[in-house]
């Protein structure tokens, strides 16, 4: 985790959820931190919490409004980054978006599958991009961990809703080891991780109000059980890459 410090973690989909636990659990670790998000209060929130105990909280949280649906917004905010922080170490791709009519791909619009493969697939791509550009040109060992989920693998999506949100995670799982394959090709020490959360307790989830069995309230994880995971692969040596990593809720019966 040290080597990390050399630069800034840029966290997406920071205002709740994984991205907040992700962001706390770094300023946790000492690192600075940038969120980026639409919701500016949320962040603000965030921030003005992380920095109320510097004991707990060693590190640095900085508050970016970007939507990362926009290239040029997340073009400009990177080079915001860059300019008045420093060089990018880590980049956990976390912001998703599902939307409410996406209940047979038949009968999607073209309007919604822009929405969710922008956010989804092309917003990823872009930060990718700028952080690993960042990394190359500053000669830092980084670490880009793409926020996944499990409805993007298809021999553990069991869904009979969300076929386009489940297209685009799937999409994005392709792209991501593409992404590592390419950089692999001329011996460069920058990571890629995926990792596959099953069901987490977040507002997406909560504002969809799906029904039982299709998503049981009771059988999810929470966003700091993924945040531990992502520390933990962020902490392991130069000379080990998790690649992929799923995560599934358990219950326990006493």
């Amino acid at each position: 985790m040290e080597r990390l410090k050399k630069g800034v973690a840029v966290v997406t989909g920071s205002s709740s959820g994984i991205g907040e636990a992700v962001s706390e659990a770094l300023v946790q670790h000492g690192l600075t931190v940038v969120g980026l998000a639409r919701r500016q209060n949320k962040l603000q929130a965030l921030s003005e919490r992380l920095s109320a105990d510097k004991k707990k909280y060693p590190g640095k949280f900085y508050p970016y409004k970007c939507d990362i649906s926009i290239e040029k917004e997340i073009r400009d905010t990177f080079a915001s980054i860059k300019k008045n922080l420093g060089p990018i170490s880590v980049l956990v791709n976390n912001a998703g978006v599902m939307v409410k009519d996406d209940i047979k791909l038949l009968e999607v619009s073209g309007y919604d599958f822009d929405v969710v493969f922008g956010t989804n697939v092309k917003g990823s791509l872009i930060c990718t991009q700028e952080a690993i550009r960042s990394m190359e040109e500053n000669d830092i060992e980084g670490h880009v961990i793409t926020v996944n989920s499990l409805s993007g693998l298809p021999e553990h999506n069991n869904m009979t809703i969300f076929n386009l949100y489940s297209s685009a995670k799937n999409a994005l799982r392709v792209q991501s080891e593409a992404i590592r394959r390419e950089i692999s090709k001329y011996a460069t020490k920058i990571k890629v991780t995926n990792i596959f959360p099953g069901g987490t307790k977040s507002e997406i989830m909560r504002e969809f109000e799906l029904p039982e069995p299709i998503y049981d309230p009771h059988l999810e994880l929470l966003p700091t059980d993924v945040a531990r995971y992502i520390i933990s692969i962020l902490d392991t040596p130069p000379t080990v890459l998790v690649s992929e990593l799923t995560i599934v809720p358990i219950i326990h019966h006493f």
